[in-house]
């Protein structure tokens, strides 16, 4: 069966399983008793998956159906040094950080160091990146 309702101030209102039409309480309506009350159509469709941006549902009236429609609202800029933040800790935590800073501190060539160095660079890299892809997209 196909999906009707109202709009009603940019709602969509959905019939009830019973209702009056006309004279009549009627349960469960036909699509035809439901068009007679002055329900329409409702075609729903999924947004596109567009990167870096938020779909916001709408519908608009035609004159036998209603249509779901998609505006896309850019979505916030991500934060560069929260990104930094969350890519190292997807590998070290904070106390595994303070271990390997300790053990730099007493040698700048410890492999450990070294490695945590150059992942760190890695990241601010990668996060770079993400924030230039979302600037131009």
């Amino acid at each position: 069966m196909k999906n009707y309702a109202k709009l009603q101030n940019g709602t969509i209102e959905f019939p009830q399983r019973q209702m009056m039409i006309g004279d009549f309480n009627v349960e469960n309506p036909t699509e035809e008793q439901l068009v007679e009350a002055g329900f329409k159509e409702v075609i729903f469709s999924q947004p596109e998956e567009k990167k870096w941006y938020t779909p916001n549902s709408r519908y608009e009236e035609k004159d036998t159906q209603i249509l779901q429609l998609w505006d896309y609202e850019k979505v916030p800029a991500p934060d560069y040094d929260l990104l930094v933040e969350t890519k190292i800790a997807e590998r070290y935590s904070t106390g595994k950080e303070i271990s390997i800073n300790r053990k730099g501190m007493l040698d700048a060539q410890h492999p450990a160091y070294l490695e945590y160095i150059s992942f760190i660079e890695k990241c601010k890299e990668d996060a770079q990146i993400e924030v230039t892809e979302w600037e131009n997209a």
